[in-house]
């Protein structure tokens, strides 16, 4: 296994995580749909991507209390999504990294925490992620709410130019 995923798995699953199952998958669209208003897209693609990447969906807790969705990117991938023309609905291939493609970027599609705690602690294995693996590479997220924009921007998150509304970017960690 590829360094990167292998680090990717060693932060998910100090953090209780476990690679996400598609009920698992399912629940976590609807809840970040409840929570933020956002469609991310369908099961199948993202266990498309995930079977591709080898590290994008994670799932703790029974009943599931966390989750997260994330994706490497290719360089068409960032400059895509710079542009505003990046599809977290039906990602394109040449847009996202396997395990061995030389990868330009990260973007977290969504997260969620039922609970401060378990907020706290997807954050926290996001950031890691983010920090440990993606270091050197620009992070993409969207903030929809006041109070997500200024928690991003405390961690030096910034609006992108020419994007999607609501698209930040974090340079480098």
């Amino acid at each position: 296994m590829h360094d990167r995923v292998q680090s990717i798995r060693n932060v998910a699953i100090d953090r209780q995580f476990h690679e996400a199952t598609q009920p698992e998958i399912k629940y976590g669209f609807r809840k970040v749909h409840t929570l933020y208003g956002l469609t991310i897209g369908g099961v199948n693609e993202a266990v498309a991507v995930h079977e591709t990447t080898k590290c994008s969906l994670w799932a703790s807790g029974d009943p599931m209390e966390m989750f997260f969705y994330m994706i490497p990117l290719s360089g068409l991938g960032v400059t895509c999504i710079q542009s505003g023309l990046f599809s977290t609905s039906i990602p394109q291939r040449c847009h996202i990294c396997s395990p061995l493609d030389d990868y330009e970027g990260l973007y977290v599609c969504a997260y969620f925490g039922t609970t401060p705690s378990a907020n706290k602690t997807v954050v926290s294995a996001i950031r890691k992620i983010r920090c440990d693996v993606f270091t050197q590479k620009p992070c993409y997220t969207c903030a929809f709410s006041f109070d997500t924009k200024r928690i991003l921007a405390g961690f030096g998150f910034r609006p992108v130019k020419g994007s999607f509304k609501n698209m930040w970017v974090q340079d480098c960690c």
